[in-house]
């Protein structure tokens, strides 16, 4: 034990060492908690038999106390020299242990890195071999992707070719049907101007022989009405003589030659007598076609009244070339019986002309307004006129909807060479659907201009409306594809394209005509007899190709 161990302890040299209590091993030689705790109830113990013995230092407890402070350092002082072994002894274990340790791991280390480089040797090569099969098979893939872009090209420059040569075709092909409806218009525009320039010229020649044949009536009318009115004259001088016998009056006979020779107007005057007033030729011609205003006559009597005269009547046919006007050579008759009376009543009417002017003072003055005729145009006419209205619109939708059916050609086409073919009528309808529309309402407005053309005047245009009709995008649809998937092969691309192709070529000459002009022949028959009633026609009969009988 050491000089300060040996103090420390507080025991006498040669005395015996205590029982010290068995600590716990642990690193660097002792259990430091275990340890301190002794420790620390060993100073606890010193402290307090410190503080006795400073109370009774001459006491024998205080001796006790001070032998067993000594024993206590004693006992701290092996503690402390077992302790300070025990770490030395363990201090000496471990640095063997690090030392054998350190050993084993250097070897373990160095026997990993070898296994390590020889590992990433072998990941070294393998990695080597992969790069260089990979780089191999890259190369094969781009040689082969090379072969197969150039065969593309090629077969995107013949298609190329092939679609340009089809476009170049359909070109020719639409420009030789353009040309050749332009020239089947233009003849069919110079035949329906020819039709009717020779309608109008038969027309006005008619209009001229019947115009010269009611001149020349008219003028043998007139001769004969002259030759009665001389007769009349005539007649009248002894009448003249009597009325002078009966009045007093002074009447001058004319002259028999110069009356002869004086020219008669349509207004005469016999010798202040009589006035006799023939119907106007212009109100003879057109008395059957409009009515005339009523007209008043004075009461030739003298009683100051006027009454209205009856509206003229039109001389029928049978009568022209007869022997004139049964009216006015029945009121002069009478009215010259009337004047030979010798009774004072001479100067009343006769019974006759009084009749008959009050039969035409009760009756009612005529409507002001005409009744309204149907019009009735002929069969030539009604068909002249549709072909008019009708036909200009069904011409310009026909070569539209010709234009509308070739870029669904080529949608059909583009969707056969790529395989993937989506063409379905529900598309091609809505596509189609607002240009049949339009040429649903262009027909029925040539409906209307046609009725407007048939009454002569303008009518009020009644509303316009479509039927819900089906259209033809169904059948078209149908028809293609049947004919497209009567062929079989997917992959027949030619053979396909040319049955679709064929299928479209019927529908341009022949089907869609047809579908388009039944109906624009439709709403034109709608909208001419819709027009008719709002124009109050009733009595026009609309045949099925909207003629009018």
């Amino acid at each position: 034990m050491s000089p300060t161990m040996a103090h420390l302890s507080g025991r006498e040299p040669g005395e015996a060492e205590p029982d010290f209590p068995d600590f716990p091993p642990a690193l660097f030689g002792y259990h430091r908690r275990a340890v301190d705790q002794y420790l620390q109830e060993l100073l606890q113990s010193k402290s307090a038999g410190a503080e006795q013995l400073s109370r009774s230092p001459d006491s024998p407890s205080s001796r006790a106390q001070v032998d067993r402070y000594r024993e206590l350092g004693r006992e701290v002082g092996d503690l402390l020299r077992s302790a300070q072994d025990t770490a030395a002894r363990i201090r000496r274990q471990a640095e063997e242990d690090a030392a054998r340790w350190r050993g084993e791991a250097t070897t373990e280390v160095e026997k990993r890195i070898v296994e390590a480089q020889a590992a990433a040797e072998e990941l070294r090569a393998a990695a080597w071999e992969v790069a260089t099969e990979m780089i191999a098979q890259l190369q094969e893939v781009e040689v082969e992707s090379y072969h197969d872009i150039e065969k593309h090209s090629q077969e995107v420059i013949a298609e190329a070719e092939n679609e340009s040569h089809r476009i170049r075709e359909d070109a020719r092909r639409r420009a030789e049907s353009i040309r050749s409806d332009a020239n089947v218009e233009s003849l069919e525009s110079e035949e329906r101007t020819r039709t009717l320039c020779d309608q109008m010229i038969d027309s006005a020649q008619q209009r001229v022989s019947a115009i010269q044949e009611r001149v020349l009536a008219l003028e043998r009318h007139r001769d004969q009405l002259l030759e009665e009115i001389g007769g009349i004259r005539s007649g009248a001088t002894p009448i003249g003589v009597k009325l002078v016998d009966q009045t007093g009056a002074l009447i001058y006979r004319s002259d028999p030659e110069v009356e002869e020779s004086a020219h008669v107007t349509p207004q005469h005057e016999m010798s202040g007598l009589v006035r006799v007033i023939p119907q106007d030729e212009s109100e003879e011609t057109s008395a059957a076609d409009s009515p005339r205003p009523q007209e008043t006559a004075s009461d030739p009597e003298g009683d100051g009244s006027t009454k209205e005269a009856p509206a003229p009547q039109a001389l029928p046919d049978d009568r022209i070339g007869g022997s004139g006007p049964p009216g006015a050579l029945g009121g002069l008759e009478d009215l010259f019986a009337s004047l030979r009376q010798e009774t004072p009543s001479a100067s009343r009417p006769s019974s006759a002309p009084s009749a008959r002017r009050n039969g035409s003072a009760d009756t009612p003055p005529p409507s002001a307004e005409p009744r309204r005729k149907s019009p009735r145009v002929g069969d030539e006419d009604a068909e002249t006129l549709r072909e008019e209205t009708l036909l200009p619109v069904a011409n310009r939708f026909l070569r539209l909807f010709k234009r509308l059916l070739a870029d669904e050609q080529n949608r059909v086409l583009e969707g056969i060479r790529v395989g993937d073919l989506l063409w379905n009528a529900e598309e091609v309808d809505g596509r189609l659907r607002p240009h049949l529309e339009m040429l649903l309402e262009q027909s029925w407005q040539a409906g209307h201009a046609a009725a407007e053309r048939m009454v002569g005047r303008d009518i009020s245009k009644p509303a316009f409306e479509a039927e819900p009709e089906k259209g033809f995008a169904h059948l078209l649809v149908s028809d293609v594809t049947e004919a497209i998937d009567g062929v079989g092969s997917v992959e027949n691309v030619s053979q396909r394209s040319r049955v679709g192709s064929r299928v479209f070529r019927i529908w341009r000459s022949d089907t869609l005509d047809s579908h388009l002009r039944d109906l624009g022949s439709k709403y034109y028959q709608q909208g001419l007899a819709e027009s008719l009633r709002e124009a109050g026609v009733s009595e026009a009969m609309v045949g099925p190709a909207g003629q009018t009988r």
